[in-house]
């Protein structure tokens, strides 16, 4: 098998090779996506692959986890360590570290543990979202490539954007292609960098060790974009989890919210 090699990390003893992975998830099939390594042991590798697993997903994982884990407090949040990343017959393959710990979901089931365990989130979305910018970054994933954010339809942009510029300007189109009754609403982001969207805040996303230790495990949705769409995602908390602690994250209510809310619902109606 040729496999496209696009990331090597750490060398961990025991890792499969890019054959062995791809056998591996063949074996699993691509109804799911993910599998432990060993998966009849006690495993040291996490494997994402197939569906939406991409490159940008795996740039972005491999910025943040080293940030967070060179430069965070040990009570801070953390990310899986990117051991190994290439592309197969059209599907990318992620091999990262394995995580022990038990998922916020599982740990909310004991209603007892419920606000320590959402005290401990929120703190954790706070770190995602003060991560520095890269100086070379444009609005997406790190190293470029296409935002993915529930504002889109099925949570993909239909192209890339070279700034912030670029971006403001497609969503202002689409305004003025969807504008019922009239409306001139558009989005201004002249006055907004750009900061890291974590969007995917979902309760299965967030692996908690015993010793309360807080890890985030999928970038699939994660991009440095304007702040207006973190705001965004914390004003219209979606799921279980989001309504719990959007109240206990401190971050700027953004006033082009209204205008987003309306060109999202052009974008998911739209062929843009």
């Amino acid at each position: 098998m040729c496999a496209k090699v696009e990331y090597v990390g750490r060398s961990v003893p025991g890792l499969p090779t890019t054959d062995e992975v791809i056998e591996l998830c063949r074996q699993n099939g691509f109804d799911t996506n993910v599998l432990k390594y060993p998966p009849n042991k006690s495993p040291i590798a996490y494997i994402k692959y197939g569906g939406r697993a991409n490159m940008g997903e795996v740039r972005t994982q491999h910025y943040v986890s080293n940030i967070l884990n060179e430069t965070t407090p040990a009570s801070g949040v953390k990310a899986p360590e990117v051991y190994l990343a290439f592309e197969y017959d059209d599907e990318t393959y992620i091999v990262m570290e394995y995580i022990h710990g038990q998922t916020a979901a599982e740990l909310l089931r004991d209603r007892s543990k419920r606000d320590w365990i959402y005290d401990l989130v929120a703190k954790a979305v706070t770190d995602l979202i003060e991560i520095p910018v890269p100086e070379d970054a444009r609005p997406g994933p790190v190293g470029g490539g296409y935002i993915h954010h529930w504002f889109f339809r099925d949570n993909d942009a239909p192209r890339e954007y070279a700034s912030i510029d670029e971006l403001q300007h497609h969503i202002n189109k689409m305004l003025v292609f969807g504008a019922f009754g009239g409306s001139k609403e558009k989005v201004d982001f002249s006055n907004e960098q750009l900061c890291f969207c974590y969007s995917d805040i979902w309760e299965h996303n967030f692996i908690i060790t015993e010793a309360r230790q807080i890890y985030v495990i999928d970038f699939g949705d994660a991009a440095f974009l304007p702040t207006s769409f973190m705001s965004l995602v914390l004003q219209n908390p979606k799921g279980l989890l989001l309504p719990k602690i959007s109240s206990r994250i401190s971050f700027p209510e953004s006033p082009n919210l209204n205008a987003m809310r309306r060109a999202s619902y052009v974008f998911k109606i739209a062929h843009n």
